[in-house]
């Protein structure tokens, strides 16, 4: 489990969660700061203090990762567990559905 701690306006620095897999750009998060880093987490909890937000899943995509991408694609589906993105990955048939085509070789 990871925490937060809440930001000076009272709102999270990870952000306010709207449901299950929220995913979005943060400053910083726990054991890493100062690194840019999108986070994808579920199952949040605001804390009883109300300054506090735990999370039992935490997955983080460093920015040069998404700087690596072709397509600079900002979405956890994109990306494999080593962190590279799945552009050449025929199976990743939700790029379709974004308006990518197959070539044969990469998504474009």
């Amino acid at each position: 489990m990871g925490s937060t701690r809440m930001g000076r306006d009272g709102r999270s620095e990870v952000a306010v969660a709207q449901g299950a897999g929220h995913f979005g750009p943060v400053p910083c998060h726990v054991g890493q700061k100062g690194i840019n880093t999108m986070v994808e987490f579920s199952e949040g909890k605001l804390g009883d203090d109300g300054r506090t937000f735990t999370v039992k899943h935490v997955k983080t995509i460093k920015q040069s990762s998404i700087g690596n991408c072709p397509h600079f694609i900002f979405g956890p589906e994109h990306y494999r567990a080593d962190e590279s993105c799945r552009c050449n990955d025929p199976d990743h048939t939700e790029m379709a559905e974004w308006g990518y085509v197959w070539d044969g070789d990469i998504w474009k």
